[in-house]
């Protein structure tokens, strides 16, 4: 078996057993595989192994990626640069609202990385403002359906605070590479 095969199916594992933990239908969460600064041969051999979503963080490196591998039927998602960065909590009602209301997009959900932390409580407590975020949006009347909290090292807490969608990529693909080495 491949290591990116057996570094999915780990994964898996860790998100089945911590929705089972949280009283959570493992079906509700769902896995990005987060591919920067990996090749488009990393990206098909999770295909291959059965992951259909990607992450990408750099505009360029995920064109070139989704033009490698336009033959596959793959779900990607932009998590970089192009997206709202550091929101103040306050303005967000606002802000969501705001885009809600234009007519070409669809707002689905808040993503947010909090500050990395060791104690696992620490880390839910992170999380679940965020949680609290998307509720209070929810109950303002946001048709919302993603919180998309967690990475590879904090998932297990961040679905234990209603993560739908974790972004994973060094318990996948390995430690990132850097820039030059990926040229």
């Amino acid at each position: 078996m491949g290591a990116i095969r057996a570094n999915l199916q780990a994964v898996s594992a860790r998100i089945e057993r911590a929705a089972r933990a949280a009283g959570r239908d493992p079906g509700a969460v769902r896995l990005l595989a987060v591919a920067k600064t990996h090749p488009a041969a990393l990206v098909d051999e999770a295909y291959q192994a059965g992951q259909l979503a990607f992450g990408e963080n750099y505009v360029q490196e995920a064109l070139g990626k989704m033009d490698a591998l336009a033959c596959l039927p793959l779900e990607w998602h932009l998590i970089g640069p192009l997206q709202s960065n550091k929101a103040p909590p306050q303005q967000l009602p606002e802000l969501a609202h705001a885009v809600a209301a234009l007519p070409r997009l669809r707002l689905r959900g808040l993503m947010a990385i909090p500050e990395p932390a060791r104690d696992v409580a620490l880390q839910r407590a992170r999380f679940r403002v965020a949680r609290e975020l998307l509720e209070r949006l929810a109950a303002e009347g946001l048709a919302l359906d993603t919180l998309s909290i967690g990475m590879s090292e904090d998932l297990e807490a961040a679905i234990a605070e209603g993560s739908t969608l974790v972004r994973v990529g060094s318990a996948i693909f390995g430690a990132r590479q850097s820039a030059r080495d990926a040229a």
